[in-house]
């Protein structure tokens, strides 16, 4: 009798054999690749038979292997009909040996004649997929440093005003162009050379310290220009530097149109002659510009305000011109210190903590057409002075003095108006022989004067300060006597002491609006 297992195995088997023969190629190629795979070797015999069978060599042409033990396929029969997806080129043969194959004795009548086994033709390893993050690596970019510092003259072209400075192709007389741009530098000037921006602007040009320590741009040479730049941050408390120096026997340069912010001197000359400096502007300073041991310079049209100790400072320097300069929101003013024969004029200046212009221990300055107002300790002040001329000044608003002399002797003061001062229109402490004239005084108390001084001068020709036609004394807002001859000249009251402020002499000769009769 068969045995009805068997029949039922095998009826099974030819009924897929037969369902998987008829399917198109397109077909047995787009299903999975695994289940063609397992078709294929479950049905060696049919596949032996079948000749248009497309999924063997579909199967044999696979070229991926993920994983050698997962795609591993057995029929039962070890060693003869086992295939693996491991990108190997094996290909399917025959056996020869243990045939019928009864699969171990389960096949009870007859068996496979044909049974397939791997035949190998030079396997390839199978092919390892990292699974880490690919690392693109860029190379580096060189980004090269814009040249915009210029030689005029040679047509060469710097990163660094100091580079076009070293240039051996940069001599005297070149002249540097520095394009809008932050220069971070301490520049050594050994050259005579014109170093400016392009613009003009210090606004868009602008050389900061890099140490702090050191002056920003000092000069060494001669005849040497630096103008248009904002220059700061040379600060330090114990080296002092300046924004820009002219150092020992350095003469006839020019420093013009700059911005001089932050540092300890804005603009430092040290033994300097002959240099012009204008036009600029100082903030922020411990000192905006400070002249020593230096002569003949020329200090014209510059601003300096916003918290400098000191606006301009002369120490022992001669025979320099200050006008046209602008001063307000500073500690002090101008202060000159053992200083002589220069000429002040044409000063604007308020809001200064100290006096506008303070003359300490220096003697034949000239001092005229000052605007001071609105100061906290006064307009002009004179400390172990004497020689010098004060003339044409307008001292008023200011807190407590329009004029202050102490310990100063044989001044001249002239033609100022004096007015609306908190403390004193004029103040004369331990000071003697100073002439006193022509001047406006209208203040809540005009004078104070403990020393003895010359209040008047002889009678004389010429317009008085509130437009006479003889000079002579002074006008006091609270003099009130009479003019009994119509000269313009009180002849009542006299001396005139400012209700006993002078307490030495007084005006023999205050001005008074003439009466005509």
């Amino acid at each position: 009798m068969k045995n009805p297992i068997a029949i039922l195995l095998i009826t099974a088997i030819l009924t897929l054999a037969i369902a998987t023969s008829a399917l198109p190629f397109s077909a047995c190629a787009t299903t999975n690749n695994q289940d063609s795979l397992i078709r294929a070797t479950a049905m060696p015999a049919l596949a032996q038979d079948s000749k248009d069978t497309p999924c063997e060599d579909n199967a044999n042409s696979m070229g991926f292997a993920p994983n050698a033990e997962e795609n591993e396929i057995t029929t039962g029969k070890e060693g003869l009909d086992t295939i693996q997806m491991d990108g190997s080129s094996s290909a399917l043969s025959h056996g020869d040996t243990k045939l019928p194959y009864n699969s171990s004795g389960n096949i009870k009548n007859g068996g496979d004649l044909h049974t397939l086994e791997k035949k190998s033709s030079g396997s390839k390893p199978p092919v390892k997929v990292s699974k880490q993050p690919v690392k693109i690596s860029k190379p580096p970019v060189k980004v090269s440093k814009l040249l915009l510092v210029h030689n005029r003259d040679t047509g060469k072209n710097f990163a660094t005003i100091q580079a076009a400075i070293d240039d051996s192709d940069t001599v005297d007389g070149h002249t540097i162009m520095v394009d809008p741009g932050t220069y971070t530098e301490n520049i050594v000037v050994y050259k005579s050379l014109t170093i400016r921006s392009t613009t003009g602007n210090p606004a868009d040009t602008i050389v900061p310290a890099a140490d702090y320590r050191a002056h920003v741009f000092n000069v060494t040479a001669d005849y040497v220009t630096i103008r248009g730049f904002t220059v700061s941050g040379a600060n330090d408390y114990d080296t002092l530097p300046a924004g820009i120096y002219l150092g020992n026997g350095v003469d006839h340069c020019n420093i013009l149109d700059n911005n001089l912010i932050d540092n300890w001197r804005g603009i430092d000359i040290y033994y300097s002659n002959n240099n012009g400096l204008s036009n600029n502007n100082a903030w922020y300073n411990e000192y905006g510009i400070g002249l020593s041991h230096s002569s003949n310079n020329c200090l014209s049209n510059n601003n300096i305000s916003n918290f400098n100790h000191y606006s301009i400072y002369l120490l022992e320097s001669s025979n320099n011109s200050i006008s046209n300069n602008n001063l307000w929101d500073n500690e002090y003013g101008i202060y000159l210190s053992y200083s002589s024969n220069n000429y002040i004029s044409n000063i604007n200046g308020w809001a200064n903590n100290c006096h506008l212009i303070t003359l300490s221990h220096s003697c034949n300055n000239h001092i005229s057409n000052i605007n001071a107002w609105l100061n906290f300790y006064g307009g002009i002040s004179l400390s172990h002075s004497s020689n010098n001329s004060i003339s044409n000044i307008n001292t008023s608003n200011n807190d407590f003095f329009g004029l202050y002399l102490s310990d100063s002797d044989n001044n001249c003061l002239y033609n100022n108006i004096v007015s609306n001062n908190g403390d004193y229109g004029i103040y004369l402490s331990s000071s003697s022989s100073n002439t006193i004239y022509n001047n406006y005084f209208d203040n809540t108390n005009n004078a104070w004067d403990d020393g003895s001084n010359i209040w008047n001068i002889t009678p004389t020709l010429g317009e008085n300060i509130i437009g006479g036609c003889l000079q002579g004394g002074n006008y006091w807002s609270d003099y009130t006597g009479i003019d009994e001859d119509g000269d313009g000249h009180g002849d009542t009251m006299l001396p005139y002491n400012s209700p006993g402020e002078i307490q030495n002499g007084g005006d023999l000769r205050p001005l008074v609006p003439r009466t005509f009769l």
